[in-house]
């Protein structure tokens, strides 16, 4: 008997989500979740050998079980499984197979006490690999892939795990407009109704000068963890920071759960991530060697993709509100750019900026640290400070509340409000309410350019920049510490920072 093809996409909440019991049958690109049993394969006649190929059995109580003398394929050598068994209580039981289960190729949850994901009831299965960024394939599609005026569409539940290239061939062209200006993009689209789940331990890999943006109008859950995070960067040898395009939330309403991105690393990108009339998550995310924003919140229309939803004559989408704590963003140009946003930041480092830590403009403004309401939750504790121009920059008529926040190095309120761009400044501009504040910066808090540790900028820190002076990275003598807007490469935006903080 052929194999026959299964048409489902997507099983949740059922006892067994596909019953398999005397049947040959091909399950390829499906989502078994919140089942009792994600699939079940067993024969009282005849033979039984299903073929399971790129599924993702996800918080099951079990992903799949194999009974009866069936001999279902997982995965051979020459044919990987692609199966993502993941958060399952018991990922799989083999029982009294026929001959033995071929498993290979297939990524699972984390290893039981005894080393192995898999439970036995008898002999047959042939060793499968776990999860590990050697054996990890470029992505598991669980849905077919579409195109859509303005990107490629994501259709569906998707899931990354291992290294994942994007690249001129696997996204479409696609424009953006800033500061009036049409940009021409290369971009991978999440559409409104999917999300993208991106595994711990993935490597997203982007193709270099290609302008390549990851658009997410749905829902993005890129959750790593401390150990095995998620890192976005250039695929080049030689990374710079416009190799690409970074990460844009953008033209869709939040559904009931925001995005959320967790322990992930974002690197090499022109802006880090945007967040475009969307609320995202941001929590223990590392951006660094960035040209020009860290993290850009906006509400104003003119920064949503060309012809999208959110268009210069209105927003349906509401106020970007982003969560962001725990965060590190460091270099570039600006930190924090705020456009009519109101971006809640907690307990994250925002420093070494060329222009400016944070930069506010429009009727909403963030909320850097509130000491006056009840939330427990923004509560500031930041550190900010050691950019070039202003700390914080409020081009805005609303007063903005930084309370309880660290100030790098600087010992007085006369020189922190002295790093502030406020109504002292522009007679229109809101406060920036920074008092009260906190003392000494944390003892984890690392003073860009501070190559000998000791706390503050001095001559010898200036004596050691003139030693690497133009080196680059891979060359003896370049020093990261002295890098400070994390280029690669010490030049005279490192010499001017070093420069005018030596008094401080």
């Amino acid at each position: 008997m052929g194999h026959q093809q299964r048409a489902l996409r997507a099983v949740q909440r059922a006892l067994v989500g596909l019953d398999l019991t005397n049947t040959a049958a091909r399950v390829e690109q499906c989502r078994f979740h919140y089942c009792r049993l994600g699939v079940s394969a067993s024969r009282t006649t005849g033979a039984v050998d299903p073929i399971l190929r790129a599924n993702l059995f996800m918080e099951n109580l079990l992903g799949f079980r194999s009974e009866g003398g069936a001999r279902p394929d997982l995965g051979t050598t020459q044919s990987p499984g692609g199966n993502v068994f993941y958060i399952n209580t018991t990922d799989a039981e083999i029982i009294n197979p026929a001959a033995p289960v071929a498993a290979i190729g297939n990524y699972w949850s984390e290893a039981g006490p005894d080393g192995e994901v898999v439970r036995l009831e008898d002999q047959g299965l042939v060793r499968a690999r776990r999860i590990s960024g050697d054996n990890s394939p470029a992505g598991i599609s669980l849905a077919p892939i579409g195109e859509i005026a303005g990107g490629q569409i994501l259709n569906s539940d998707v899931v990354w795990l291992g290294t994942v290239d994007l690249t001129a061939s696997n996204t479409i062209e696609t424009e953006a407009v800033r500061d009036g200006q049409v940009i021409r993009e290369r971009a991978l689209h999440v559409g409104i109704d999917s999300r993208l789940r991106i595994l711990p331990g993935t490597i997203v890999q982007v193709q270099p000068r290609r302008n390549i943006v990851l658009l997410v109008s749905g829902r993005l859950d890129a959750i790593g963890t401390p150990a095995r995070p998620i890192v976005f960067r250039s695929a080049a040898t030689n990374r710079q920071p416009t190799d690409w395009r970074g990460v844009r939330f953008i033209d869709g309403a939040d559904l009931s759960e925001p995005s959320v991105m967790r322990y992930c690393e974002v690197s090499d990108a022109y802006t880090g991530v945007s967040v475009i009339n969307r609320s995202p998550l941001l929590e223990f995310v590392k951006i660094r060697n960035f040209a020009d924003q860290g993290v850009l919140a906006s509400s104003v229309g003119q920064y949503a993709r060309k012809g999208g939803a959110a268009a210069a004559a209105g927003n349906p989408f509401g106020i970007a509100r982003p969560r962001i704590a725990d965060c590190q963003i460091v270099g570039g140009e600006y930190g924090l750019v705020c456009l009519d946003a109101a971006p809640v930041v907690t307990r994250s480092l925002l420093t070494s900026s060329i222009i400016s830590s944070v930069y506010i403009t429009g009727n909403n403004v963030p909320d850097l640290g509130n000491l006056e309401d009840s939330d427990p939750d923004n509560d500031g504790a930041n550190v900010i400070g050691g950019s070039i121009r202003y700390d914080i920059e409020n081009l805005s008529t609303s007063a903005v509340r930084a309370q309880n926040n660290f100030w790098g190095l600087i010992a007085s309120d006369d020189l922190v409000d002295a790093r502030i761009f406020d109504d002292n400044e522009r007679y229109y501009s809101g406060k920036v309410i920074f008092l009260p504040r906190q003392g000494a910066v944390p003892p984890n808090f690392l003073v860009a350019g501070d190559l000998d540790g000791n706390g503050r900028l001095d001559s010898a820190d200036l004596a050691a920049l003139s030693a690497a002076w133009r080196s680059v990275v891979g060359d003896p003598q370049y020093r990261p510490q002295l890098d400070v807007d994390r280029d690669y490469q010490i030049d005279k935006n490192d010499l001017l920072f070093i420069s005018n903080r030596l008094t401080q």
